[in-house]
C-alpha cells in the first residue's frame, strides 16, 4: 500500500510539520507566534543517545506497532516544556531520571499521517481492531468479533500471566506467529494477550484511544501505526527536546 499524499499534496504536508516545529520552537523559547495547524499531524517521542548513529526507528523491533501522539496532544505541546510532554505520555519521574542517568536525551518526531502506507488509527477498540483489518483481515477480524467481551472484562480478570516464559508467549508476539498458531479460532484471552504482546496493550489500557498513568490519569490522545524509520516517512522531521527539569 503506497503512502496517500501525492506529489502536490506532499510539499504541503511538509511545509505544516516544519512550520509546527518551528512555532514549538518559539514557544518553548517562550516567544510567541501563531498557531499552526496540528490537523493530521503525529509525534513520536524518542530517546536515544546524542552520539548514536546509524537508522532511526520509531520503535523497538518488539514493538511492530507503536502508538503515537495525536493532534489533540501535539496542539498541547506547543507551549508545553519537555516535563510536561513527558507527563502527557505517561512517564514517570524514575524512568525519566533513569533514562537521563543513562545518558539518552528525548527527541520528538513529527510526521504527518497521510505519508504512512497504512493510515493511523485511534488506539480504541474499535481503531485498534480497524488497524489490524489493514494489516491482516483474519487477525483484525478476531479482534472485532470479540469486541464486546475486551471492552466489558477488566485486564486482571482475563487471568493471564504478563511473565509468561518467551516460549509460551512467542504465539502472542508476531502477527506471523499469531496466525500460525490458529488466529482464526482464537478466544477472547488469546486476542487479548496477542493485544498485550504485539500491541503493547497493557493493563493501562481503557481503549477509549487516551494514554494512562498508574494512578488514573488521562493523558495524551493515542493512535496506532506501523513500525518503520523516521527517514522513510516523507514528511518526518525530528526535534531534540531540552532536557527536563526534574523536581
Amino acid at each position: 500500500m503506497e503512502p496517500s499524499a501525492g506529489p502536490e499534496n506532499l510539499l504541503h504536508r511538509r511545509e505544516q510539520v516544519q512550520c509546527f516545529v518551528s512555532a514549538m520552537r518559539v514557544n518553548n523559547g517562550r516567544g510567541s507566534v501563531e498557531e499552526p495547524n496540528t490537523n493530521g499531524l503525529y509525534a513520536r517521542l524518542l530517546k536515544f543517545r546524542a552520539d548514536a548513529g546509524g537508522e532511526q526507528w520509531l520503535s523497538a523491533e518488539s514493538q511492530p506497532f507503536p502508538f503515537v501522539l495525536g493532534p489533540e496532544s501535539l496542539h498541547r505541546c506547543l507551549d508545553a516544556t519537555t516535563g510536561d510532554i513527558l507527563h502527557l505520555i505517561g512517564a514517570t519521574p524514575e524512568w525519566v531520571q533513569q533514562t537521563l542517568a543513562a545518558g539518552f536525551i528525548f527527541r520528538l518526531v513529527i510526521f504527518h499521517g497521510e505519508c504512512l502506507a497504512v493510515p493511523p488509527r485511534r488506539a480504541s477498540w474499535n481503531g485498534i481492531a480497524d488497524f489490524m483489518e489493514d494489516i491482516n483481515p483474519v487477525v483484525g477480524g478476531r479482534i472485532r468479533a470479540h469486541l464486546e467481551i475486551l471492552r466489558d472484562t477488566p485486564f486482571q480478570d482475563f487471568q493471564f500471566d504478563p511473565m509468561l516464559p518467551l516460549d509460551q508467549r512467542a504465539p502472542f508476539c508476531t502477527v506471523d506467529g499469531f496466525l500460525a498458531n490458529g488466529a482464526a479460532n482464537a478466544t477472547a484471552l488469546q486476542v487479548r494477550c496477542f493485544m498485550y504482546y504485539t500491541l503493547k496493550c497493557s493493563r493501562l489500557y481503557r481503549g477509549d484511544g487516551y494514554a494512562y498513568s498508574d494512578d488514573g490519569v488521562q493523558g495524551c490522545d493515542e493512535y496506532v501505526i506501523s513500525r518503520c524509520r523516521a527517514e522513510d516517512i516523507p514528511s518526518s522531521c525530528a526535534m531534540d527536546l531540552p532536557s527536563p527539569v526534574i523536581a
